[in-house]
């Protein structure tokens, strides 16, 4: 059976060219060129491949790779690598098992925890712990519907694995037997479903509730829990065999491929779909970002890239290589892919966006909360916040005020699965005291006189308590007790009115008030003796 397998897994590609032929589909890529990317691609270093590379999966961050090749001289015992930083560093294991294809398939747990490959009849499990993988194979028993039982007598040849997030949930298709496989433990034990067909294609959500298959027989299967049914579809070409698929984190928008077809895309859990600006191309590979919006492909000799669920394409100028595989973080941010001759290049997906922020105004301490307002280029959110919390907080994308001092204001936008994080902006706003000022209320003599008095009062708009002094150079002319100001000579009396502030408020600038107490005027002063009385007109002596 190992030769009858590798046979077919050699001519899948032409025997599927020639059916789509016969049905009438057009196989030749069309003429409309793709639009051209810019994302930067470079070779994963440190891995020395021992055999033909055949497949590659990456965790939702991008920093949990896994590849599977034949294995070492093409062996067809099979490798598993598998690295924790990106690509930096390896870790390399041996199936040490001949199969058709060494290791052909492969998934990795959205949280980077869980691995499995495999091909014809057998599974590799690599599960990590603390700081090292360990490994386990899972072999069938006879053919039956039993838990780790083969659907038939040979096999199950599997062709795509998927997982849940956490790894605790797997679906994988079988190649040879019209079966699809389930495990809800791990990948430790498995099931069977004889749906029929050729199940080339898998997808799993994220929490592992929503399975799903592409067929060899044209139709889509789903399973929420209730067993197997297929999809009632619409805007798919009829009589075509589907070669793979891939769904974002709930299986509500998807994509389907086959080999010299387009790839198609759905929003609605696969009710309905459009090849968008898909071209026809020999698709070998496909994977899907969890939001569903990034979608990498490749036909072996291009890597393409669409950024809004199909309707566009680009290519990315990977050319001169014969590429197996290509996938996308969950996160939509890493983008690696796997070449027979074992190269691995990566490039990050991240469209740049700018933050405009408009310049807060200079506040102080009896501020309202000033709204702040901050936009991103690529339209996404952007968060305010305060570093400087022991003088201003952000309250509803508003400054509030704490205490006087620099209130430095932050605009940032973490990015998703098509920009990258954009570069902080800040804006410094300096809360200072406030200032006041003193109105005089009381209303002063007309025409003060000496041993007159004055009662002046003043108020603050700080409200804060208004002193009022007689100035120095006043002193002896006037005086004030109790508040009260009493006039004691000729001359100009000074009133001055003083707010020395708080911790909220400057002092305010002082206010005088002056007024003028007249010499008294000369009268008639009268002399008188015993005899006789005279009096002398002082205001006309001469």
């Amino acid at each position: 059976m190992r030769t009858l397998s590798s046979t077919r897994r050699r001519y899948l590609s032409n025997f599927l060219a020639i059916a789509l032929a016969i049905s009438g589909l057009q196989v030749i890529a069309i003429s409309s060129a793709p639009i051209a990317s810019a994302l930067t691609w470079t070779n994963v270093t440190g891995l020395t491949v021992r055999g033909d590379l055949n497949h590659i999966r990456t965790s939702n961050d991008g920093s949990v790779i896994g590849a599977v090749s034949m294995g070492q001289g093409n062996s067809r015992l099979g490798d598993l690598y598998l690295s924790r930083d990106s690509g930096a560093s390896w870790t390399t294991t041996t199936a040490d098992r001949y199969t058709s294809n060494g290791l052909y398939k492969l998934a990795i747990s959205g949280d980077g925890s869980l691995a499995i490959a495999g091909d014809d009849a057998y599974i590799l499990r690599a599960s990590y712990s603390g700081s090292t993988w360990s490994y386990s194979n899972r072999t069938w028993s006879s053919a039956g519907s039993g838990t780790n039982q083969r659907c038939a007598g040979y096999g199950p040849n599997f062709n795509s694995f998927a997982t849940s997030t956490n790894g605790s949930k797997w679906v994988a298709g079988a190649r040879d037997e019209g079966c699809i496989y389930i495990s809800d433990n791990s990948g430790v034990d498995w099931s069977n479903s004889n749906v029929g067909g050729t199940h080339f294609g898998s997808a799993i959500s994220a929490d592992g509730t929503v399975r799903v298959t592409s067929n060899s027989n044209g139709n889509l299967y789903r399973n929420s829990g209730s067993g197997w049914s297929a999809i009632t579809t619409s805007g798919l070409p009829t009589s075509t065999g589907w070669s793979g698929m891939a769904c974002d984190s709930t299986c509500t928008k998807m994509a389907i491929y086959t080999y010299g077809g387009k790839v198609y895309t759905t929003l609605n859990s696969g009710a309905n779909w459009s090849a968008g600006g898909s071209a026809n191309r020999n698709t070998v590979d496909l994977s899907m970002s969890s939001d569903g919006n990034v979608i990498v492909s490749t036909d072996g000799a291009e890597i393409y890239i669409s950024k809004d669920l199909g309707a566009t394409w680009s290519g990315e100028g990977q050319t001169g290589k014969s590429w197996t595989g290509v996938t996308v973080s969950g996160d939509g941010k890493k983008i690696y892919a796997a070449a027979r001759d074992g190269t691995i290049r990566k490039a990050d997906n991240l469209a740049t966006q700018t933050i405009t922020f408009n310049d807060p105004l200079d506040m102080t301490l009896v501020s309202a909360d000033q709204a702040i307002t901050a936009s991103s280029s690529s339209g996404l959110t952007v968060t305010l916040a305060s570093t400087t919390t022991s003088v201003c907080t952000i309250v509803s994308n508003s400054i509030r005020i704490v205490s006087a001092g620099t209130c430095t204001v932050t605009a940032n936008q973490a990015g998703n699965s098509v920009y990258a994080a954009a570069a902080q902006v800040s804006n410094n706003v300096t809360i200072s005291k406030a200032s006041s000022s003193i109105t005089r209320t009381s209303t002063p003599p007309t025409s003060p006189v000496k041993s007159g008095t004055y009662t002046p009062t003043a108020t603050a708009d700080s409200s804060l308590p208004v002193a009022i002094s007689i100035a120095t150079g006043s002193s002896s002319v006037c005086s004030i007790s109790a508040g009260v100001v009493t006039f004691n000579a000729a001359g100009s009396c000074v009133i001055q009115y003083d707010q020395v502030g708080n911790a909220t408020y400057n002092a305010a600038a002082q206010v005088t008030e002056t007024l003028t107490i007249p010499e008294p005027a000369l009268g008639s002063v009268c002399f008188n003796n015993s005899s006789t009385a005279s009096y002398i007109n002082l205001n006309h002596a001469n």
